[in-house]
């Protein structure tokens, strides 16, 4: 004869069992609770990372700078300033920098009839209403052990990439060269208008690189150091287009650059 009460009591046993492995953390785990905890991880990871802000010497193009890298560990700002003589200067600009890791943020900065030679990339917090720049106000400078998140970065001459081009060799291709180093291109803004045929002589210093254009299929041989290699195509799309330096991670490195065609 069964006993009529083997059910429940089964499953009270195994309820109290599954709260005994709880209270000392075995746990009574699902393939959905392990995602779960994964999934959770991933999130502690993000947030546990330290705020970080990169930026390389670049000309101001078109009233824009790049940031190379951001890390935000919440909402927050690229706050872009007047940074001559190491002094903290105007807010010439500023962007959103959502939680996690964005790279090359290009940011949008007042005209000024004297561009600073040096300016300064710092990271706020988006503490107030999210999407609305609040400073002065609670939007208040990133910090990490008591000091501001930020990179400063030197504003190179126009005439750096204008002396660098030869419009004359005869056969009116726009010639540029460019150096290679561990991790960056000089000059890393070339500038150009549709139509021109284009020439781009690549020198590595050291390392060992190559030079891309995804948006125009472009991509050269990787070199050493001591050796060149030129690439050569027509600028027929109007817009600002990263090269960069696909040989392994040098482009999350800051190997980057911005082709304007205008």
């Amino acid at each position: 004869m069964k006993n009529s009460n083997s059910a429940p009591r089964k499953t009270m046993y195994l309820l109290a069992t599954c709260a005994v492995f709880a209270f000392t953390g075995a746990g009574c785990s699902t393939a959905n609770d392990t995602n779960i905890t994964q999934n959770s991880q991933s999130n502690l990871n993000t947030l546990n990372a330290e705020p970080l802000v990169d930026a390389s010497p670049q000309q101001v193009v078109s009233s824009t700078v790049m940031i190379d890298r951001i890390v935000a560990t919440e909402p927050s700002w690229i706050v872009i300033r007047d940074n001559t003589n190491n002094s903290r200067g105007n807010i010439l600009g500023y962007a959103s920098a959502p939680q996690g890791e964005s790279t090359n943020v290009v940011v949008n900065i007042a005209k000024l009839e004297v561009t600073p030679s040096k300016l300064i990339a710092l990271l706020h917090e988006d503490k107030g209403t999210v999407g609305v720049y609040e400073f002065p106000g609670v939007d208040v400078p990133t910090l990490l052990d008591e000091k501001d998140v930020a990179a400063s970065f030197d504003i190179l001459p126009a005439e750096s990439i204008t002396n660098n081009v030869n419009s004359n060799n005869g056969n009116g291709v726009k010639v540029f060269t460019v150096t290679e180093t561990n991790f960056s291109f000089s000059p890393n803004v070339i500038r150009v208008k549709q139509g021109d045929q284009v020439k781009i002589t690549l020198n590595s210093l050291e390392g060992f690189h190559n030079f891309s254009i995804d948006s125009y299929n472009v991509s050269s041989n990787n070199i050493g150091a001591g050796q060149t290699v030129s690439i050569e195509f027509t600028a027929d799309k109007k817009g600002t287009f990263e090269f960069y330096c696909n040989v392994d991670s040098h482009k999350d490195k800051g190997m980057t650059g911005s082709l304007i065609v205008e």
